[in-house]
């Protein structure tokens, strides 16, 4: 779960549009 957070983060501050897609590589 951490590791997905933290993966959904970096997307998310590298890729502002990039939501969708931090929370599909979370699941």
């Amino acid at each position: 779960m951490l590791q997905c957070m933290q993966f959904s983060r970096e997307i998310v501050v590298k890729f502002h549009h990039s939501l969708l897609l931090s929370k599909y590589a979370c699941i």
